[in-house]
């Protein structure tokens, strides 16, 4: 297997922990698409920083696979446990600051990527507030200010 795969139990853990959320929880088409618009909009960033350089990976190219994926689960959470970090942008742009970068910093010690030198991490820090507050616009402009889930539709 490639270095893109990296590590095909985490790509299979990472969709069995997501089919688990949509079993628990079925999603409305409302939060699919802001799932998937939070997911493209993070991959992007990430491909970015990438390409610059500030940030690296096995792969030969672009983002792998399996970190993708991490993309995926991530913002499957934004609309359900982190509902109250996207109702306060405040809160998302410091989260994301703070946040984001600790999650890459967790990652370098896992060998799992590299962040090229505290440029790599303020880099980091600013892409994610950044990125946060976006989010968290997208989801203030949804209906009624709230992500319905199928069960709670009246």
């Amino acid at each position: 297997m490639s270095a893109y795969w990296h590590d095909y139990r985490a790509i299979i853990a990472n969709f069995i922990i997501l089919l688990w959320l949509y079993y628990a929880e079925p999603w409305s088409k409302l939060r699919i698409k802001f799932t998937l618009i939070a997911t493209s909009i993070g991959i992007a960033s990430d491909s970015l920083l990438a390409y610059l350089g500030l940030i690296s990976f096995d792969s030969s190219w672009g983002l792998p696979f399996w970190f993708m994926s991490l993309w995926l689960l991530f913002a499957s959470t934004l609309s359900v446990s982190l509902s109250w970090m996207m109702r306060n942008r405040i809160f998302a742009l410091f989260g994301g600051a703070i946040f984001g970068p600790l999650a890459y910093f967790a990652g370098v010690q896992f060998d799992a990527l590299v962040v090229n030198g505290w440029q790599g991490f303020l880099a980091l820090s600013v892409s994610w507030a950044i990125l946060m507050v976006i989010f968290s616009t997208i989801y203030s402009r949804k209906p009624v200010n709230r992500m319905y889930l199928k069960s709670e539709v009246r």
